[in-house]
């Protein structure tokens, strides 16, 4: 994967190319961006939305539906999702799952929430002596 859809996906939002990890860096916004961790670990198996809620809310992360689908949205923008409508029995769902660009951004985001909790955990432990 370039840098420059790292840097994209990491410098804010700005346009739909950008922001998908821009709360966990700032600090200021750290849920939504443990939802992008969250999501994307989720749809390395395609889930439609509502699917992909029920898993996140059987795991302890409630996530409302105003959040998840513009966010699904602009992470297939971003070429980290990749969608397809089925149509069968009952209403057409897009199911979405992981891009290539996905899987390796995931790989990232991973070792880099894994490295701050070293780092977090290393400072709480500090404040419990």
């Amino acid at each position: 994967m370039s840098t420059s859809l790292v840097e994209r996906v990491l410098q804010g939002r700005r346009d739909l190319q950008r922001g998908c990890w821009r709360g966990f860096r700032r600090g200021r916004h750290g849920r939504r961006g443990a939802i992008v961790v969250a999501i994307l670990s989720q749809l390395r198996e395609p889930l439609y939305g509502y699917s992909l809620r029920e898993r996140l809310a059987e795991q302890g992360l409630e996530v409302k539906e105003g959040t998840l689908y513009p966010l699904l949205r602009r992470l297939e923008s971003q070429g980290l999702l990749d969608s397809e409508w089925e149509v069968g029995e009952g209403r057409p769902r897009r199911y979405y799952r992981l891009s290539k660009d996905g899987e390796k951004m995931l790989a990232e985001l991973r070792a880099e929430w894994e490295g701050l909790v070293r780092v977090l955990g290393r400072l709480l432990a500090d404040k419990e002596d």
